[in-house]
């Protein structure tokens, strides 16, 4: 959805810009001599894949290591070290490429230190348990957290942790506007199959 202005107006029948190689390509070339003192712009939206998405709910809830990662993928993620959470580094390098008077020139531009936070997607898991007949409400129990139908974490809901696990990530999926960017995940609660025959669990399902 590229759109290409000419001194900041709207410019209908510009050229075509493409992607090529993770790189926005625009060829003026087919206008000829570009007017004096003129602005040429183009215009486009970025967004994080959901592999950008997934690795950083991985790494924040532990399924996946730092020290695992590729040196040009941990350039990409910003640990905060107060909060020992991880982060989507965006913006970490901006420059225009261009050819002018027969010279292929470069301009860089300062992307600042800027993060992109995705951590907004997070769940919660507790046990509330209302039972007047016997002590059972007082026993842990053990919970599956379910991607696309996959197991992806378990956790034990006991007395040491009050019955609780906040600060579970999920990976989001992107809309705007009506229209899917990024799919994002179906997740669900599921029980383990030797402890499901105690009671009967029903879980909605999020895709956040």
């Amino acid at each position: 959805n590229f759109v290409y202005k000419k001194n900041g107006a709207v410019w209908a029948n510009a050229p075509a810009a493409q992607i090529v190689d993770g790189k926005v390509v625009w060829d003026l070339s087919s206008v000829g001599a570009l007017e004096n003192n003129a602005k040429y712009s183009v215009e486009f939206d970025v967004w994080p894949s959901q592999d950008a998405f997934d690795l950083v709910a991985d790494l924040n809830n532990g399924k996946q290591t730092y020290d695992s990662l590729s040196d040009e993928i941990k350039s990409q993620i910003k640990k905060d070290d107060d909060t020992g959470k991880y982060f989507l580094n965006t913006n970490t390098d901006l420059k225009t490429n261009f050819t002018y008077n027969n010279q292929d020139l470069e301009e860089k531009f300062d992307a600042g230190d800027n993060s992109m936070e995705v951590l907004s997607s997070t769940i919660s898991l507790e046990k509330l348990w209302e039972n007047n007949l016997d002590k059972r409400s007082a026993e842990p129990v053990t919970l599956n957290l379910t991607k696309d139908g996959n197991v992806y974490l378990t956790k034990e809901l006991n007395e040491d942790n009050n019955f609780k696990v906040d600060n579970i990530y999920v990976a989001p999926g992107i809309m705007r506007d009506g229209k899917v960017l990024v799919t994002g995940h179906d997740y669900s609660v599921t029980e383990p199959a030797d402890s499901a025959y105690h009671w009967e669990l029903n879980a909605d399902t999020y895709h956040p």
